[in-house]
């Protein structure tokens, strides 16, 4: 059995979902490993406010240390468990040091905070990212090679469905695309009605006026896949400026739009690029279906979350069972 021992932030998240604890599970079933919260190995300290320490009777079964996006203070607990022999894997998401000045976290976003990130990284034994674009950034400025484990669906638990003649149009996003939401004004504005989903902009800013709308909360992302079916949408939009930062996403709205039946609508930026529809398009209602037919294929052929779970499996056992094979 492997004992990987986990560090995430917000295992409420859909960062975490995808990347984290919402996959482990799976992993858990198909392999001998099993994840634990690395801050049981790590509780506070009892008379020292604020501060932890390495709690031996559950430090000797860490196997592997996982870090999802860790930055700051968590360090110590790498080079700690490092300096035991216990293999570093970190895992990041976003391109950390091109967050856009207009973004609320950069305020609270100090220069020793990347530079963690960035120590974190050559500390690892392994570094996982979620796409390519992501991989080539940090090879030119930390000069790390990471390998790309692209944020995928297991289709088995979340099967593709039809598209969906005449569903609804809907966005999905937090506050931190508000300003993405600009680049397709005019398309929201002329609709009959639209979803939004996660963050209402006739109420906030950007201040979008719609001739008819609706407004869903945040979702838990265990959860979003169902209710995104059950809702049978048509569209899924996800405009994005093109910047540094938005060409190093994923693209998993084009993944949720595609498997509960919707058809992508995106300007193409970074891992969008050839997926979907932009903005402009003018298709009729039978080529849409091909469009979606075609997407399906695509994300059944190169976004299987079980594809992307052996493939960190792999990773692991290079670094901790020289050798054994992961394939069985």
């Amino acid at each position: 059995m492997i004992n990987v021992f986990v560090q995430c932030d917000n295992k409420q998240d859909a960062t975490s979902w995808y990347r984290a604890w919402g996959t482990f599970p799976d992993m858990e079933r198909r392999y001998p490993i099993k994840f634990h919260d690395l801050l049981t190995a790590f509780p506070q300290h009892p008379t020292l406010k604020g501060q932890s320490f390495l709690d031996w009777t559950k430090a000797q079964y860490i196997d592997v240390a996982f870090f999802q996006r860790s930055v700051g203070n968590v360090l110590g607990y790498a080079q700690t468990l490092k300096e035991l022999g216990v293999p570093i894997w970190y895992d990041l998401d976003d391109n950390l040091w091109e967050i856009p000045d207009t973004f609320a976290i950069k305020k609270g976003f100090p220069a020793k905070i990347l530079q963690s990130v960035e120590e974190f990284i050559r500390l690892a034994d392994l570094v996982t990212v979620s796409t390519q674009a992501l991989a080539d950034y940090i090879k030119e400025k930390v000069g790390v090679e990471c390998v790309v484990v692209n944020n995928a669906i297991d289709l088995t638990r979340y099967p593709i469905h039809p598209f969906n003649v005449g569903g609804a149009t809907i966005w999905r996003g937090s506050g931190t695309h508000k300003e993405d939401l600009e680049l397709c004004r005019d398309f929201i504005e002329g609709l009959d009605h639209i979803e939004f989903w996660g963050y209402d902009p006739t109420t906030n800013a950007p201040r979008l006026k719609t001739k008819s709308h609706s407004f869903v909360k945040p979702i838990d992302p265990s959860l979003y896949y169902k209710t995104l079916a059950k809702r049978q949408p048509a569209f899924v939009l996800c405009p994005l400026i093109d910047n540094t930062f938005n060409r190093c996403k994923s693209n998993v709205s084009y993944l949720e739009a595609t498997i509960s039946g919707a058809v992508s609508i995106n300007n193409q930026v970074g891992e969008f690029k050839g997926k979907g529809l932009p903005f402009v398009s003018e298709v009729e209602a039978n080529e849409l279906a091909e469009v979606h037919k075609v997407a399906a294929m695509d994300v059944i052929q190169n976004y299987n979350l079980r594809q992307a779970n052996d493939k960190r499996i792999k990773e692991i056992g290079k670094i901790l069972l020289k050798g054994l094979d992961m394939n069985t």
